[in-house]
């Protein structure tokens, strides 16, 4: 897994942050959602069977 990390890692975020990734994005692979250097409480989740249009592919209520 490739992962781009700081050599040193700045002052980091603040608020715990939260990503979204899409299982099946050609652009943003899940192996790439990757930040534990830049913040400690990081949470990363997957949606199963997304896309790169997420918002077309899995409208909310349609999940």
């Amino acid at each position: 897994m490739y992962c781009a990390r700081a050599a040193t890692p700045t002052a980091g975020l603040t608020v715990p942050p939260r990503v979204l990734g899409r299982e099946l994005d050609p652009v943003t692979p899940p192996a790439l959602l990757c930040g534990e250097a830049y913040a400690d409480d990081l949470t990363v989740r997957i949606v199963p069977g997304g896309g790169r249009h997420l918002p077309e592919e899995r409208p909310v209520g349609n999940q």
